[in-house]
């Protein structure tokens, strides 16, 4: 915010370990903290995301503009002073948390959100009370996953063609290989 007094990030892994895990928080020096966590899947492991964007402000209505693109997913949090006592998000969007620590002067309230992607897509909440506000956005951008073709050589012929589908759209239902001869 623009006092300084707290503020909104965005942490993540790439390919973790398959299975439960916890998530700690450490920190270096006391102070009053919430934290959310969310999970996601098919997110391109080499550039998983796009631009961070930030905003910050006061008010009953918080905002973030996030630039995306068509089969991505936006995901943004907010946090705000816990006198704002509840957060709520704007059209379109899925909550994954709402965290708090109090609701009175210094206590913190998050919420964080995701929206189907577009070429911008404004994430935004409403604040139960006026109050300072920050917020984070960030486009996930989906892994590819179209199908692959490889030339192979089978019985001392280069002519046939091996698909590998990985979007489980070919044969009848999930991934498959399919065989074909190529005209050379």
């Amino acid at each position: 915010d623009s006092s300084n007094n707290f503020r909104s990030e965005l942490w993540y892994l790439t390919a973790p370990a398959q299975g439960s895990a916890d998530i700690s928080v450490n920190f270096t020096a006391a102070g009053r903290t919430v934290a959310g966590a969310s999970n996601f899947f098919g997110v391109d492991q080499n550039t998983p995301f796009g631009t961070l964007v930030t905003a910050q402000g006061s008010g009953s209505n918080a905002a973030v503009n996030v630039t995306s693109g068509a089969g991505q997913r936006v995901f943004a949090s907010v946090v705000a002073q816990g006198w704002a006592t509840t957060l709520t998000d704007g059209a379109g969007q899925t909550a994954h948390w709402t965290a708090y620590n109090g609701f009175i002067y210094g206590d913190l309230l998050t919420r964080g959100s995701t929206e189907t992607g577009a070429a911008s897509v404004t994430m935004s909440w409403t604040l139960g009370v006026a109050e300072d506000w920050v917020a984070a956005g960030v486009s996930l951008r989906a892994a590819s996953v179209n199908p692959v073709a490889a030339a192979i050589t089978a019985n001392g012929s280069e002519d046939t063609l091996l698909a590998v589908d990985l979007n489980g759209s070919g044969g009848s239902g999930g991934g498959g290989v399919s065989p074909g001869r190529g005209d050379g």
